[in-house]
C-alpha cells in the first residue's frame, strides 16, 4: 500500500446554514438571505490520530465560527466573493493544505430554481 503524503486527508463540514446580507439586489442586501455552506479541508490527520487531541488537528468549532463570521458579519454582492473570502479565512488555519468551499442560496428569480451554488477550491502557496 502506498503511503499518502501529508495533507491528503479530508475533513468535511457539511450543511452549515447562516443568515447574511448578500446579493446584487437591494432587497437581498436589506432583507438578508440564508446561505448554505459546505467545506472540505485537506490536512494531515496522522498527528491528531496519534495523540487523540484536538490541538493536533483543525478544530471544527473554530471552522464553523470562521464561516459564521464571514457570512453573517460581512456583506458582498456575489456568492463567489463569499466563497473566496471563506477560502482566504480557512487557509489561514496553519494545518490546512487546501480548502474547497461550496456556497449556495435560493435565488430571487421568478423561475423555479432550487439553489444557485458556487464551488471554489484554493491551495496554500
Amino acid at each position: 500500500m502506498q503511503e499518502l503524503t501529508a495533507g491528503q486527508d479530508v475533513l468535511r463540514l457539511e450543511g452549515m446554514r447562516f443568515f447574511g446580507h448578500h446579493g446584487c439586489l437591494a432587497e437581498e442586501q436589506a432583507a438578508g438571505v440564508h446561505l448554505d455552506v459546505d467545506v472540505e479541508l485537506r490536512t494531515d490527520t496522522r498527528p491528531a490520530a496519534a495523540t487523540d487531541s484536538v490541538t493536533d488537528t483543525i478544530d471544527y468549532a473554530r471552522v464553523v465560527e470562521s464561516c459564521r463570521h464571514v457570512v453573517e458579519e460581512e456583506r458582498h454582492h456575489l456568492v463567489e466573493t463569499v466563497a473566496e473570502r471563506l477560502c482566504e479565512v480557512l487557509l489561514a488555519e496553519p494545518r490546512a493544505a487546501s480548502v474547497r468551499v461550496r456556497v449556495a442560496k435560493r435565488p430571487p428569480l421568478p423561475a423555479a430554481v432550487d439553489r444557485f451554488s458556487v464551488t471554489v477550491e484554493r491551495r496554500r502557496g
